[in-house]
């Protein structure tokens, strides 16, 4: 429980956020971290002055770290899982596994990282 003074912010990460899909082992997601980007395209005019500019081949990338509470099992790299419960409603969709990683430490618990992407062309639902 958390008790806030002032002004309202967000805190911590709903009790709800999940990362699903085959392969993925159930856990208690410690973390999201997102970022969005595009590739960009300056359009000069006579001058050699941009003049326009356009974006695309949009790409949101999350970084998830999760305490597995199962048998530690990495998702398979292309696998599609879904993130649901996130503060950003946005957040919540449908992504390829690009990256996973588990961390096995002598004085904590297992934690995975898992690397999610989802491409503007690609329909993972």
């Amino acid at each position: 429980m958390s008790v806030q003074k002032g002004t309202s912010l967000t805190w911590g990460i709903h009790a709800d956020a999940a990362v699903s899909g085959t392969g993925v082992v159930g856990g208690i997601v410690q973390s999201i971290q997102r970022s969005d980007e595009a590739e960009r395209a300056d359009n000069r005019g006579a001058d050699g002055k941009v003049v326009n500019v356009v974006y695309y081949n949009f790409k949101t990338t999350l970084t998830v770290e999760i305490l597995p509470t199962a048998a530690a099992t990495l998702p398979a790299i292309g696998t599609t899982v879904t993130v649901a419960g996130s503060h950003a409603a946005s957040t919540n969709s449908s992504y390829m596994v690009t990256a996973a990683s588990i961390n096995e430490r002598v004085d904590g618990v297992v934690s995975f990282s898992l690397t999610l992407e989802k491409l503007e062309g690609i329909d993972l639902s």
